[in-house]
């Protein structure tokens, strides 16, 4: 096998992690109400401003990090291995 076979797959892996993070960026920042009644059930009777402030944060750096994926998907299919394996790493540590 060619090393750009090798690099193939977890690209496009890489790829839907980035779009499945630009989408969660989206709810957490456009369809912020939307969000927490569906996914997050906040009780908002308390501190509302608060939570929706770091939903909102939240979701720019869902923004942040779906297009830095999508980039690398795209562009260095190589590091494509190494930056799934750090995300497994972060979320197994986190």
């Amino acid at each position: 096998m060619k090393p750009k076979d090798l690099n193939e797959f977890p690209s496009w892996v890489l790829l839907f992690v980035g779009i499945f993070d630009v989408i969660r960026g989206f709810m957490h920042t456009f369809n912020i109400f939307w969000a927490v009644e569906t996914f997050a059930k906040l009780d908002l009777s308390v501190a509302k401003d608060a939570q929706l402030f770091l939903l909102a944060a939240f979701g720019i750096s869902n923004y942040l990090t779906g297009f830095i994926f999508i980039l690398i998907s795209r562009k260095a299919k190589h590091l494509s291995v190494y930056m799934l394996s750090f995300i497994l790493a972060a979320y197994a540590l986190g």
